[in-house]
C-alpha cells in the first residue's frame, strides 16, 4: 500500500459515500426540515428516503387522497382532480372484477399511449385491487 492510500472503514467509508450538497439543500433536507430525511433499511441496505415517505405505490395513492379537489392531471381540455381520477379508478377495478373476473394475482396488461386515462389505469392495481401493477408508457 502506498503512503497515499488509506484504509477507510465504519463512518468514515459512509461520509464518502453520502451525495456532496449545496448549503440550500442542506438546509432542506435537515432534521426536522419540511424534507428531512432518515435511513432506512431496504433489503438489508441502508439508503436515505423522505421522512413520512410512502413505502410503496399503494402508500403514495393513500397520501395524494389527501389533496381531494386539487388538479391531479391535466391533458389538453382534461382536467381530472385526485378525487375524481380515484373515483373513476375504483370504477375501473370494479368492472374489471364484476365482467372479467380479475381478482388479486390476476395480470392484466394496460397498453395506451401517454394519455390522462393513464394514470387511472396504471392506479387500479395498486389503488383499488390492493396488488400490483406493471405499466409499459408508450407515448402518444
Amino acid at each position: 500500500m502506498s503512503q497515499e492510500t488509506q484504509v477507510i472503514s465504519g463512518r468514515a467509508a459512509r461520509a464518502l459515500h453520502v451525495n456532496q450538497r449545496d448549503p440550500l439543500a442542506e438546509r432542506m433536507l435537515a432534521p426536522g426540515a419540511d424534507h428531512a430525511l432518515e435511513e432506512v433499511l431496504v433489503a438489508g441496505y441502508p439508503q436515505q428516503q423522505f421522512v413520512g415517505a410512502a413505502r410503496n405505490l399503494a402508500g403514495v395513492y393513500r397520501q395524494a387522497m389527501a389533496y381531494g379537489d386539487r388538479l391531479m392531471v391535466v391533458q389538453d381540455d382534461v382536467r381530472l382532480t385526485y378525487d375524481e381520477a380515484f373515483a373513476q379508478a375504483a370504477a375501473l377495478a370494479d368492472i374489471l372484477r364484476s365482467r372479467f373476473g380479475v381478482t388479486r394475482g390476476t395480470k392484466v396488461a394496460v397498453v395506451m399511449g401517454n394519455r390522462a386515462e393513464w394514470i387511472v389505469a396504471s392506479g387500479v392495481g395498486e389503488w383499488a385491487q390492493g396488488g400490483g401493477s406493471k405499466g409499459r408508457n408508450h407515448g402518444k
